[in-house]
């Protein structure tokens, strides 16, 4: 399965939503890792069969949002936060071994606005970079076997 993940949009509604409505069919879930949740909310009313997960972050003014999920996805779990509870601007120890006690195969955050593919201590930690400022996404294919992660720049 195919999953669509952003970050750190940033109020680009225009452009959560273009990105949504180009992989809508293609992607079981659309997740987004906070800083412009409300982005991501808004493209969530177009496709209400479409899964969305959603974290806060640190610039979301709302506490209707998780700091964090855990959500399972073809057999692996994923450990999703926005990232600054974790402190991923300084060290990614924290983040690793957050998702280790969570039973995660993978962490997924924003916050850095930079992209990230690294396995630290057998966990695959995932940052998709900035949408709003860089234009920066990831689609991650996951199954029982693995999860194989990409980053693409609109």
């Amino acid at each position: 399965m195919k999953l669509l993940v952003m970050s750190d949009s940033h109020g680009n509604k225009a452009t959560v939503k273009s990105l949504v409505d180009r992989y809508a069919d293609q992607v079981a879930a659309v997740i987004h890792l906070g800083d412009g949740a409300s982005d991501a909310q808004l493209a969530a009313l177009d496709h209400p069969g479409l899964p969305f997960h959603i974290v806060c972050g640190n610039c979301d003014f709302t506490r209707d949002l998780p700091r964090y999920e855990d959500a399972v996805f073809g057999g692996k779990r994923l450990y999703l936060t926005h990232g600054y509870s974790e402190h991923v601007k300084y060290e990614l120890l924290t983040l690793t071994l957050t998702a280790h006690e969570h039973g995660a195969d993978a962490a997924l955050f924003g916050h850095t606005h930079e992209t990230l593919i690294d396995f630290d201590r057998g966990m695959l930690l995932f940052n998709p970079g900035s949408l709003g400022y860089y234009g920066s996404y990831g689609i991650l294919d996951v199954d029982d076997k693995g999860i194989v992660p990409h980053i693409y720049v609109l």
